[in-house]
């Protein structure tokens, strides 16, 4: 579960146009098409399933690339004028403005997704496509990220990791932090940057010392100690499952 954040659903502050946040899609308008090759827009904490022209939804999805704060759209080559160009997203559309806050769900597993990282340093980024999915780009050991969650009481809670990681890229050294604990691990080769492998790299305690101070958020990170390759890892999401009391 995570906490909404409210957000306009008309944006009129950008030079080619504006922005109208849809329930499962953004919509961006321009003035005028033709004057640019290139659109760039806000990153979303979103994954997305297509992006395409409004006039033309049959075509296939244009080329989305996404930056480190901001994201490009390629125009198609004959676009002229006004036009509405159509990000279809998964969940309904959030700006990146403010880390989103996730609570446990009803059976106390906190899931930590991609797209709701906030990123820090130079190259590393969310990369909303459908195959991708992921927080990538992590070629700078500098680069690290984290996430925000509130939890009701203190536990102990199993960390899973959903990684990736390149043939022969493996080996890399990442720590997961939570305040003074620290869980050290050695990233895997899975084959392939997007060959997603769930696997379990330690036990955290976590939550408020007291119950007053249960809505106030934690962080958990995910810092690189050492990268062996050209890239230390990609990351689909991390996992908090309560570790249950032995009877």
């Amino acid at each position: 579960m995570l906490c909404p954040l409210l957000v306009s659903a008309v944006e009129d502050d950008y030079p080619w146009g504006r922005i109208e946040l849809k329930p499962t899609a953004v919509e961006f308008h321009l003035k005028n098409a033709e004057s640019q090759s290139e659109l760039e827009v806000p990153r979303l904490q979103n994954p997305v399933t297509k992006v395409f022209l409004k006039s033309d939804p049959q075509q296939p999805s244009l080329r989305l690339k996404p930056g480190v704060k901001t994201w490009q759209i390629k125009l198609p080559k004959n676009v002229q004028g006004p036009a509405v160009i159509v990000m279809e997203t998964v969940g309904p559309p959030r700006l990146n403005r403010e880390p989103v806050i996730y609570s446990p769900a009803a059976e106390g597993e906190v899931v930590l997704p991609a797209h709701g990282a906030v990123v820090h340093g130079e190259k590393l980024r969310y990369e909303p496509q459908p195959h991708k999915n992921t927080v990538g780009y992590w070629q700078n050991e500098k680069d690290w990220c984290e996430w925000k969650v509130s939890l009701p009481a203190k536990k102990k809670y199993d960390v899973y990791i959903l990684q990736g990681c390149g043939e022969g890229h493996g080996g890399s050294t990442v720590k997961v932090i939570a305040g003074d604990q620290n869980l050290e691990f050695e990233v895997e080769d899975t084959g392939h940057f997007q060959n997603f492998r769930e696997r379990r790299v330690g036990t955290l305690e976590m939550g408020p010392s007291n119950v007053g101070s249960a809505f106030f958020p934690e962080t958990i990170k995910l810092v690189p100690v050492h990268k062996a390759k050209g890239a230390v890892m990609d990351v689909r999401q991390l996992r908090l499952v309560p570790v249950k009391a032995k009877e």
